[in-house]
């Protein structure tokens, strides 16, 4: 999930926007714009969580996306997304990321780094870039290697929790090791649990934005 304090928002251009777009579109475009605002990221292509998100039924759906396409949403092999889209969400972490660097700076703590573009749909993020060799965890924040609680070497156990997040999540699990490892090592219970179940919703297919920012749902929610 997101937790920015805004996101730059342009009102003028999306109502000319969505000016001549159908009710339906129109809907469509402003709930998958806030869904990858707050989610921090755009939703999976696929059509019926699509269809759920946009609270389009699926005989208008069809029509519907073609206008989505012909709008600027990409049609992506993992994600469906717009590029002015990430453009708000990019900008509005590189703000956040200025501004709170200017007071890291004054208070002798850590700069914040944005990452490189996603591959497929370009999103950035601040989190520390992380990596996890044989239990240990190291990170790197601009040219300087630091180590935190998580450094000790994992156990058994930990390791192998650590394992299945890293399949769970794929490519997003680069951007959020070193979030999970200290909490596999502050909380190894309750990552578990999280896990178990972003485990079984992939399987049944109950993800309607990606497993990374579905697992960061669940240990919200869960105690």
């Amino acid at each position: 999930m997101n937790d920015l304090p805004f996101i730059f928002y342009d009102a003028r251009k999306m109502y000319l926007d969505t000016s001549d777009m159908s009710i339906f579109t129109e809907r469509a475009h402003r709930r998958l714009s806030d869904f990858t605002w707050f989610n921090d990221g755009p939703p999976l292509n696929d059509n019926d969580k699509l269809r759920q998100i946009t609270h389009v039924e699926a005989k208008n759906w069809g029509k519907t996306k073609g206008e989505l396409l012909a709008k600027g949403w990409i049609d992506g092999p993992t994600f469906f997304f717009h590029r002015g889209v990430i453009k708000s969400l990019n900008e509005s972490k590189e703000k956040f990321v200025e501004n709170y660097n200017k007071t890291a700076t004054a208070n002798k703590k850590p700069r914040l780094e944005i990452s490189q573009p996603h591959s497929e749909h370009g999103c950035v993020t601040y989190n520390v870039t992380s990596t996890v060799t044989d239990g240990h965890l190291t990170l790197n924040i601009g040219h300087k290697q630091i180590s935190n609680k998580a450094s000790k070497p994992l156990t058994k156990n930990e390791k192998e929790i650590a394992q299945r997040m890293k399949d769970c999540l794929n490519s997003q699990w680069v951007n959020d090791a070193g979030k999970w490892i200290n909490r596999i090592k502050a909380d190894f219970k309750k990552c578990e649990r999280v896990f178990s179940e972003v485990e079984l919703a992939v399987k049944e297919s109950r993800i309607k934005s990606s497993p990374a920012q579905y697992a960061e749902q669940i240990w919200k929610e869960f105690t």
